[in-house]
């Protein structure tokens, strides 16, 4: 496909990347929604399965997922999170509506048109919502500072939801140095959210 970005993409930080992509998207942008699919489908996919299974159920949460970015783009703010953690959040928020949904309509196949379905900020609780979004924003915030390397294994465990073995394979470094990597992120991010999370 053609490159959205400028050919300087490649010096810039993949936050500021996907950053620029969802803003573009929420501007009704479609190239840009087609390039943030591109980036972010796969990691969006492994959340939903991950919550659903293997199966239709979660294809159409990614679909569900990806047309709430469509619609909702704006409600993204990069000041308080990176956008492939809102994406992330909003897959699971997806996965989840649609799990529950199904557990209620037991045995009933429920073919309900996404326009019609109830977005998560407009039936939760005001409060509840707002403390959400303050965890997540401290998370994010935590998460940016950690070295790289640690970070990108606490995401791939805890965002992807994949195994320590399967990021050793996907990474190509031991298995136990994948352990003890995340671990020392942990107990980092325990340490720097501690504080702030009892104060809120």
């Amino acid at each position: 496909m053609t490159a959205i970005l400028d050919v300087s993409e490649s010096s810039l930080n993949p936050r500021v990347v996907l950053d620029d992509l969802l803003a573009r998207t929420s501007d009704g942008d479609a190239l840009a929604l087609e390039e943030l699919w591109e980036r972010l489908a796969p990691s969006v996919q492994r959340v939903c399965r991950r919550i659903l299974g293997d199966g239709l159920d979660a294809d159409e949460a990614v679909l569900d997922t990806f047309e709430y970015i469509w619609r909702r783009g704006s409600l993204f703010d990069p000041e308080r999170g990176s956008a492939r953690s809102w994406v992330l959040i909003v897959a699971r928020g997806r996965a989840t509506d649609r799990g529950r949904r199904n557990r209620t309509h037991r045995g009933r196949v429920v073919s309900e048109p996404l326009d019609e379905q109830p977005d998560r900020a407009e039936t939760s609780d005001p409060s509840r919502t707002l403390l959400d979004s303050e965890r997540h924003a401290l998370l994010d915030a935590a998460l940016d500072h950690l070295p790289d390397r640690q970070r990108r294994l606490i995401e791939h465990s805890f965002i992807d939801g994949q195994s320590h073995s399967e990021i050793a394979r996907r990474t190509g470094q031991p298995l136990g140095t994948v352990k003890s990597t995340i671990r020392r992120g942990l107990a980092r991010l325990n340490a720097a959210l501690a504080p702030a999370l009892a104060a809120i």
